[in-house]
């Protein structure tokens, strides 16, 4: 845990800082503490507070997610192209490649399962 004044950024307008690993260990110290929220273990910032120096050291590095809110605008025909039935309806026959647990390629010598997107997101969806 980082100590108290130790944030790189104010937090967002309405935003309270909150302090959790959201389980990603090492990953976490150095991030802001307004990029981190107790209720999800996926960190969240608005636009306005990215700075890609720590994005770069503790997010792509350890490749872990973050969710940058209110970075584009777009219509509401845009909107609907980035659902899960529009991406479906793009490329729900795309083959793409999935191991049983993420990053496992990089850790074992084993072939990714090949399957239609439409296909995967039926999986995932019975999980």
């Amino acid at each position: 845990m980082r100590p108290e004044g130790s944030t790189l950024f104010p937090p967002a307008e309405g935003q309270k800082p909150m302090q959790d690993a959201g389980g990603w260990g090492e990953a976490q110290q150095g991030v802001p503490a307004e990029w981190t929220h107790g209720d999800c273990e996926i960190d969240s910032i608005v636009a306005s507070q990215f700075d890609w120096d720590v994005f770069e050291k503790h997010y792509v590095a350890a490749r872990r997610p973050l969710l940058i809110r209110g970075g584009v605008r777009m219509s509401v025909s845009d909107k609907v192209k980035f659902t899960k039935e529009g991406l479906l309806d793009v490329a729900g026959s795309r083959k793409v490649r999935a191991f049983s647990t993420p990053y496992e390629g990089d850790f074992r010598d084993v072939a990714p399962v090949e399957m239609k997107l439409e296909d995967y997101t039926a999986f995932l969806d019975q999980r």
